[in-house]
């Protein structure tokens, strides 16, 4: 036959009977056509739950009262189960799992066998169709959404099988019985699992069990934290499970977030110069001794290379663009291919110059700062290390530009991380002994202590 139920071409012809493969090829056609699922239980219990299943190959139902819709088989594959005996499929159709204020999980190509006790999930055939990943414990299984990690659905483990409990049959109470034939299947399967567990005197455990007192507490005291919850509780001299284990509130976090996550990017340019990223940083709130109240910095993307140039006011940063691109071009001999900043209103006045000279100019997204992350980073990288070394050294902050030149020249030729720990200045080609910074750093006008004449420096946090 050389393909599956799902991808028959004569599936809904009722007159198509097929023609037998040749007797040769049997062994090899029969690896082809048997779907399998696998499931064990001490007692079979008629329900319409749904259960998770790792071993089944498709999904499988018992009732196909519970097919979205279905279409009879006619063909010759079988239904493999766990004891080796092959069974033979009646219908196949496709069904949806309810999820409260979301989209439905779709099942696809489902099996009906009316010897089927269980309702069968497929693990492989639930996550390749929808956007899902499942969560496997002790205490049951979680059905989460794979691009934000919500909860959809939630699964307890109930006779070592992995029960997961149907938005339409959760906090279900027994319907009356009344001379009417109740419409519901699932009111049936929840009638008939109470009055067998009442019949093993077993205490029927509502599928909401598995949700902690304490989370039942954390959310009806408006989600407080835990340590305002855990003083609560005990001045109620309220008792507490054991194992109510409960350290993450998904609804809280959702409450707490203001906007979705960027997802991290380690890409970075194959050559120098083939992206810079540049921002500018100001207005300082006190000004440096050379009068200065800005800086610009030039951050090439291929090795973290930074340049950083002192301005006093923001109409200079054309100026200072053109300094720059003479310099590495010359230093270099390549061209700087790509520019990429915030599109800030300094950066303007030379946006129709980096275009006739080739260069492609990237900006943002309206308020997206996240996007120019880099460009934002490297300034937090060379304030706050500039401004250690300004309290190592007891110097007022008004020579924060000093400072910051200095910090730009170490970074660069510190190893860093984001390259694996290696050298940052790709430019320096010579290997350079430290024993030079050490000269340098004893040769800095520090002011001493005991002087009178320095006057002492604002707070630090004014930056």
């Amino acid at each position: 036959m050389g393909h599956t139920v799902a991808y028959c071409y004569f599936r809904f012809d009722n007159n198509y009977i097929g023609t037998p493969p040749d007797q040769s090829k049997n062994n090899q056609q029969s690896n082809y056509n048997q779907h399998s699922a696998y499931i064990t239980s001490l007692e079979m219990v008629c329900d319409s739950a749904w259960y998770a299943d790792s071993g089944a190959s498709s999904h499988v139902i018992g009732d196909s009262n519970n097919l979205t819709q279905k279409s009879d088989f006619h063909g010759k594959d079988t239904l493999m189960v766990g004891n080796g005996q092959k069974l033979s499929i009646a219908h196949t159709g496709f069904a949806q799992l309810p999820i409260r204020n979301r989209k439905n999980l779709l099942l696809n190509n489902i099996l009906h066998d009316p010897d089927i006790e269980k309702n069968l999930i497929s693990i492989s055939q639930l996550t390749s169709h929808n956007n899902v990943f499942i969560e496997f414990n002790s205490l049951g299984c979680l059905v989460k959404d794979k691009l934000m990690g919500v909860v959809l659905l939630k699964g307890k483990l109930k006779d070592s099988l992995y029960h997961l409990d149907l938005p339409a049959t959760i906090n279900q109470s027994p319907v009356e019985v009344t001379n009417s034939f109740p419409s519901s299947t699932s009111s049936l399967a929840f009638l008939c699992n109470v009055e067998f567990l009442k019949s093993k005197n077993i205490e029927y455990v509502n599928p909401n069990s598995l949700v902690s007192s304490k989370e039942t507490w954390h959310r009806s005291l408006s989600h407080p934290s835990s340590k305002v919850l855990s003083q609560v509780l005990n001045n109620c001299n309220e008792k507490i499970k054991l194992n109510s284990d409960f350290t993450f509130c998904d609804a809280y976090q959702y409450g707490k977030s203001h906007l979705l996550p960027y997802q991290v990017s380690n890409s970075h340019a194959s050559n120098i110069l083939d992206l810079v990223h540049t921002d500018l940083w100001g207005l300082a709130p006190i000004q440096s001794t050379s009068g200065y109240r800005y800086y610009m910095h030039f951050l090439n993307d291929h090795n973290r290379f930074t340049l950083i140039f002192p301005l006093k006011l923001k109409s200079e940063v054309f100026g200072v663009f053109l300094q720059f691109k003479t310099l590495v071009e010359n230093q270099f001999e390549r061209k700087i291919k790509c520019l990429q900043s915030d599109m800030g209103g300094e950066y303007m006045s030379f946006s129709e110059f980096v275009k006739n000279h080739g260069v492609e100019f990237r900006h943002l997204c309206p308020h997206t700062l996240a996007q120019n992350g880099r460009a934002e980073r490297k300034h937090r990288h060379i304030t706050e290390i500039g401004l250690t070394l300004l309290a190592q050294a007891h110097m007022p902050v008004k020579f924060w530009w000093e400072i910051f030149q200095t910090t730009t020249y170490l970074i660069n030729r510190l190893p860093t991380p984001i390259l694996n720990l290696s050298l940052g200045s790709q430019a320096v080609k010579t290997r350079k002994s430290f024993n030079k910074l050490k000269i340098e750093h004893q040769a800095l006008p520090l002011a001493p202590r005991q002087s009178t004449k320095v006057k002492a420096a604002p707070p630090l946090t004014a930056l």
